[in-house]
């Protein structure tokens, strides 16, 4: 497994309406890419910014070329981020996923953010079934 991480900054008032762009634009993305297995979209304040870390999780190299072509190491943007966008990472960071473990989706409760349903639960390497 892979985590790819990517970073960028939007003005604090429209931190919102941009996690409704990412949402219908590279949230949708992943979701559609076959190989896709789940992503994160965290955000902290800095000053009068919010940034934005997207961690986005793929079975295999050939997962992420699906998503963002051959060279899978630069970032992926789309018409509209500069709208938003004070700044954005060129590239994203990859790394080997060497363990993961975690307590989402064991019962469905109010942590529970349906961006995804349909895709699997992070697991354990090595085991069958979800953590």
């Amino acid at each position: 497994m892979i985590m790819r991480q990517w970073r960028g900054r939007v003005p604090r008032e429209k931190s919102e309406d941009y996690l409704s762009y990412l949402q219908a634009t590279g949230l949708e993305e992943y979701r559609s890419t076959a190989g896709n297995l789940g992503a994160f979209v965290t955000t902290r304040p800095i000053g009068k910014a919010v940034e934005f870390l997207l961690v986005t999780f793929w079975e295999s190299e050939e997962a992420l070329r699906r998503f963002a072509g051959d060279d899978f190491g630069k970032a992926v943007y789309y018409p509209e981020d500069g709208k938003f966008l004070l700044s954005g990472a060129p590239s994203a960071d990859h790394y080997q996923v060497k363990y993961a473990a975690h307590a989402f989706n064991k019962t469905k409760g109010p942590h529970e953010q349906h961006v995804f349903p349909s895709l699997r639960p992070l697991q354990r390497l090595g085991q069958s079934s979800p953590l």
